[in-house]
């Protein structure tokens, strides 16, 4: 019987298993699988409910939320967006799931540090469904470690990154069986496996997406794999120190040139200069 079908007794069970011995919070085991770059946070959500057998609903209901509890429906997109982003859900889901497994706040399993320089309106940050790397699946997965579950890189969830940059191949978005597209955290099926047919979801052919595309995906993955490193997170003080300074050092380099630049009109230059607005 798989583990995320089992009854919210369990959950009653353990924590009474933890305050039996004086903890204050209910405290998770999850060891870090990494190779590169950060796991995401929906990603750590699917392997704690699977290995501990706890439903996703019930998890994040319990340990997460506040206020209105959530649905099924919640784990198919919206979870990303508030898991793995950088609004102020973010900060808030991302340290209550660090002080679940001991983990400090400074761990970055999200794109939270860009919470001061990002817009919090911005939208398109995040993909519509899950992403994935068949190859990445087919390494990660190891009969002798089942309950800990496969993982999933943070960057797979952004809109713009369309490759694995391990392996060079178009990532996934549904069943290579089913053509199914896949939620983000499934309620029933534990990770690395089709929420729908059940097939693993690191079998069948892979696409390589040809060295120019793999080279254009390595320059913006580096944007957001380097930065999630705490001593390279940009700041957006930075970001204005730079655009008054190649204003001041290059007279050619106005409003309008520099937005034409980064495809903004010259009055968002000029609004993020003045700190009015952010990126």
């Amino acid at each position: 019987d798989n583990g995320l079908l089992s009854g919210t007794g369990l959950v009653e069970m353990y924590d009474e298993l933890c305050s039996s011995y004086g903890f204050v919070n209910p405290v998770f085991y999850l060891p870090e699988l990494r190779v590169i770059g950060p796991e995401s946070n929906t990603s750590r959500m699917a392997r704690l409910c699977w290995k501990y057998g706890i439903p996703p609903v019930t998890f994040f209901n319990r340990y997460l939320k506040k206020g209105e509890p959530v649905n099924r429906k919640f784990f198919h997109r919206e979870v990303a967006t508030q898991l793995n982003s950088h609004t102020e859900k973010t900060l808030e889901y991302e340290a209550k799931l660090n002080e679940l497994v001991g983990l400090t706040d400074t761990k970055r399993f999200s794109y939270s540090y860009l919470h001061d320089i990002l817009d919090m309106s911005a939208h398109g940050m995040i993909a519509d469904s899950k992403k994935w790397c068949p190859a990445c699946y087919k390494e990660r997965f190891k009969p002798n470690e089942m309950l800990n579950g496969i993982f999933d890189d943070l960057y797979w969830t952004l809109e713009p990154i369309k490759t694995c940059l391990l392996h060079g191949y178009a990532l996934r978005h549904k069943c290579f069986e089913c053509f199914s597209v896949q939620p983000y955290i499934s309620t029933t099926v534990e990770p690395g496996y089709c929420h729908h047919c059940l097939a693993f979801l690191g079998g069948g052919f892979e696409s390589f997406v040809g060295d120019e595309e793999l080279r254009f995906q390595r320059e913006l993955f580096t944007l957001f794999y380097v930065d999630t490193y705490e001593e390279f997170r940009p700041e957006f003080n930075a970001l204005v120190n730079n655009l008054k300074a190649l204003k001041q050092a290059f007279p050619d380099a106005t409003s309008k040139y520099l937005g034409d630049a980064m495809g903004v009109s010259d009055d968002v230059v000029k609004k993020w200069i003045s700190g009015r607005r952010k990126p």
